[in-house]
């Protein structure tokens, strides 16, 4: 029988195992072969994604808008950042207004944003929560 970490393993006299690492089902397939109680059913779970984090930025786009925005000197004032087609950043208060913006040259940084979409700071990971 093909037991996997995981598993809920039942034997014939009701016991019920959960395979929850490797040493365990080393342990297990041990009892198995060495004559132990054999396997009555093994139950194996279908997980499914509850909730998926994804995050918009990496930590070196981060830590780059983090120090951007703090030496900009405009740190208590951007509440917003939009990414444009021309790929300039802007960063805008609460108002919506335009605080300041930069152009980013290649297309390898912050290609997980999309065009156009304001982005609190709480949305990219730069907010504490």
């Amino acid at each position: 029988m093909d037991i996997q970490v995981g598993d809920k393993v039942i034997f014939e006299d009701g016991t019920v195992k959960l395979i929850y690492d490797e040493d365990r089902l080393f342990e297990i397939n041990q009892y198995i072969n060495g004559g132990g109680n054999q396997i009555l059913k093994i139950e194996r779970p279908k997980y499914e994604v509850v909730e998926e984090k994804k995050e918009l930025l990496t930590e070196e786009e981060k830590e780059f808008l983090k120090q951007y925005i703090i030496f900009s000197g405009e740190d208590t004032f951007v509440k917003y950042i939009i990414i444009y087609r021309s790929n300039n950043i802007c960063f805008l208060n609460e108002a919506h207004q335009e605080i300041n913006r930069f152009k980013i040259y290649g297309d390898k940084y912050f290609n997980k944003l999309v065009f156009d979409k304001q982005y609190t700071l709480k949305e990219l990971g730069l907010e504490e929560k």
